[in-house]
């Protein structure tokens, strides 16, 4: 007897596995069956009713995918979930991407981080890397990049591409870890080995940086255009802004922008911002204040701070939109908390000024300070000027000239014009003192 016609028999006699195995036979087109996914649906939902688990999984990947029907997350999404509770690590994995992306359901990543590590103790390879990641991140979890570690090595173990290149990168960086460039590069070598176009970006950087090998940009460019080829974002990102500067390539604007291009479709926001400023600025493409808001729009709705920042330029000089200083405070907030220094000092100038929000100096002090310890000399200014004017500080002439004199260190010219007037100043008193008392 044939396995189609076995597989029958016992679909017949209400068989659940059997009424699996032959679902899975029509939704491969296999053992001279044509491939009918409606067909398989079918016979999955009668095997999932008599408790089959891989049933219940399988017809939560036809409507993740919308195989044989309309395509429904909410669906998939209660398919995964009986499986995933009856213990099918598959389904307990794509519960964890569901939830870690967002897709069909509320973004929530402490329920991501629950189903990646029920399915990463069974040994799933890929909830280990998964989990590792969110490790990394901070995300659904303390943020514990031993933890990572530790996941990372579990899943790199059974040679998952994506976890060699994620170890490889903790040691490149020293996350949790011993910093070690040659473990790194082997890590990302054996990852590139088994197809992962990441680690190819990644050796690139170690070439580019001279860390743990000879620094060889040729190298770095080689490994970068293989990865770009592969149509990784960072890799197109990082050939646009090499062809940008003209960093040991003749500047070509043009092809850096066909790189920006590729890699902002793909929702790289560093690309994104840098075809911003391109329209913003004219260069290498006809001035277009309304295209540059586009991309800040688009990369500062994904949290780049860069991108949030000029949004409430934007907003703070009516650019291209109604001037709204609320709306300017709300992008300058979530680029300040990010730490972005541009953004500290813009958000901190709002509230010294009272632009559409009660003046609050010491609010601004907060954030001034928050700029001026990452030497941002316009921030550095102000602060020397409260203490000057005893503007929400007790008045302090030492420390205002010591903040004028950080400021005018780091390039403000008028800074530096405060120091010169507060040195007269000094130079007045201390004659008028002589005058009176003489020599002390």
């Amino acid at each position: 007897m044939s396995l189609l016609a076995e597989l029958e028999r016992g679909a017949q006699e209400g068989d659940p596995i059997a009424l699996y195995n032959l679902a899975i036979l029509y939704a491969r087109g296999e053992e001279g069956v044509e491939q009918d996914y409606v067909t398989a649906k079918k016979l999955l939902e009668q095997a999932a009713q008599l408790g089959q688990v891989d049933a219940e999984y399988n017809l939560g990947v036809l409507y993740d995918t919308g195989k044989g029907v309309r395509q429904d997350s909410h669906i998939a999404l209660t398919w995964y979930e009986k499986a995933a509770l009856h213990g099918n690590a598959d389904a307990q994995y794509n519960l964890g991407v569901m939830y870690s992306n967002g897709e069909g359901i509320e973004q929530n990543y402490t329920l991501a981080a629950k189903w990646y590590e029920k399915a990463a103790q069974q040994g799933h390879a890929g909830a280990q890397n998964n989990l590792g990641t969110l490790y990394v991140s901070g995300n659904g979890v303390p943020r514990d990049p031993a933890a990572a570690r530790n996941w990372y090595k579990k899943a790199a173990e059974q040679n998952f591409p994506g976890a060699l290149n994620n170890l490889g990168y903790l040691y490149h960086l020293g996350n949790g870890v011993e910093q070690d460039f040659d473990l790194a590069r082997t890590y990302y070598e054996k990852a590139v080995q088994l197809g992962n176009a990441d680690a190819l970006f990644n050796l690139g950087d170690l070439y580019r940086e001279g860390k743990g090998v000879a620094k060889d940009f040729a190298q770095a460019k080689e490994y970068y255009e293989k990865a770009a080829d592969q149509g990784v974002a960072e890799a197109l990102t990082m050939l646009g802004t090499i062809y940008f500067t003209g960093e040991d390539v003749p500047q070509n604007i043009s092809l850096a922008k066909d790189f920006f291009d590729k890699a902002a479709i793909q929702g790289n926001t560093r690309a994104q911002v840098f075809l911003g400023n391109m329209y913003k600025l004219g260069l290498g493409v006809e001035k277009n204040l309304p295209i540059a808001k586009e991309w800040f729009q688009i990369a500062a709705v994904r949290g780049n701070a860069d991108a949030q920042f000029e949004l409430g330029i934007m907003y703070t000089n009516g650019t291209v939109v109604a001037k709204d200083y609320r709306l300017a405070r709300t992008w300058y907030e979530k680029a300040a908390r990010q730490g972005n220094a541009a953004a500290e000092y813009c958000f901190a100038l709002l509230y010294f000024n009272g632009q559409d929000v009660a003046q609050d100096y010491e609010y601004a002090k907060e954030w001034f300070e928050k700029a001026a310890q990452q030497d941002f000399p316009e921030a550095q200014y102000f602060l020397g000027h409260m203490y000057e004017n005893g503007l929400g500080v007790k008045k302090n002439l030492q420390i205002a000239k010591d903040w004028y004199q950080m400021s005018c260190q780091n390039g403000y010219q008028n800074a530096c014009e405060k120091v010169r007037l507060l040195a007269d100043w000094e130079e007045v008193v201390w004659t008028g003192y002589m005058s009176i008392y003489g020599q002390p």
